[in-house]
């Protein structure tokens, strides 16, 4: 898996927190491995949060072969 930080209002609910979340004061929002689910990502919003460190599935470049 790669790490990205992405923008908040990207997120699904199949994304997971790549590291701990937390506020402008340093108070801790979400643990690393939750999941953003839209009730989540909808709090995270109304805190002020912008952007979140996500887990990406990198792509894996598919060879085609000549026919």
């Amino acid at each position: 898996m790669k790490k990205e930080r992405i923008s908040i209002d990207k997120c699904d609910g199949s994304m997971v927190l790549s590291e701990d979340l937390y506020n402008d004061v340093g108070l801790l929002l979400l643990t690393k491995g939750t999941r953003l689910t839209q009730d989540k990502v909808s709090v995270l919003v109304r805190r002020g949060v912008t952007c979140v460190p996500v887990e990406v599935e990198e792509l894996q470049t598919a060879q085609v072969g000549a026919q």
